[in-house]
């Protein structure tokens, strides 16, 4: 019972190729599986960007929304009178803060105290707890006789 060479070389050549086929298949699987798993994370990672990069509703139909959050419209009125916390118009009152950007007639950033009144501006603003607060005051026309004068907080 002793076996010979070639059945000994037989027998380790078909283990060989057997082992090799069970390696490329187990190699296989291992392969879909992961392609899977990377697949779905893929997917599950473009969902997440793009539901992030959609602007809110409030901004989405906004050219100028700037990513604030709130609807900015824009108004030509005549500043008539101003305070430290508003600006007066015919129409209604602003409120405005040191971060209100007023542009001068000349395109340079001026001023709450360097606004000379009366003049034309056009007014970029918001609504906020039912109030307009000014976020931009483009000066385009200062009127004849206009001042520096402060309107005072007490009403008249």
């Amino acid at each position: 019972m002793a076996t010979t060479t070639s059945e000994n070389t037989k027998w380790s050549t078909t283990m060989r190729f057997y082992t090799k086929k069970y390696n490329m298949m187990r190699n296989l699987r291992l392969a879909a599986t992961d392609f899977l798993t990377i697949g779905m994370a893929l997917l599950f990672l473009a969902f997440s960007v793009s539901a992030t990069a959609a602007p809110p509703k409030s901004v989405r139909n906004n050219e100028e929304g700037g990513g604030l959050g709130v609807v900015i419209s824009k108004a030509n009125v005549t500043i008539s009178k101003k305070s430290l916390q508003w600006v007066y118009t015919l129409g209604g009152k602003f409120k405005v803060s040191p971060e209100t950007l007023i542009i001068g007639p000349d395109g340079k950033e001026v001023g709450l105290k360097e606004m000379l009144v009366p003049c034309d501006v056009q007014v970029s603003y918001a609504v906020e707890k039912g109030r307009r607060v000014a976020f931009r005051i483009d000066i385009k026309r200062i009127a004849d006789g206009a001042a520096w004068q402060w309107t005072s907080e007490t009403p008249e």
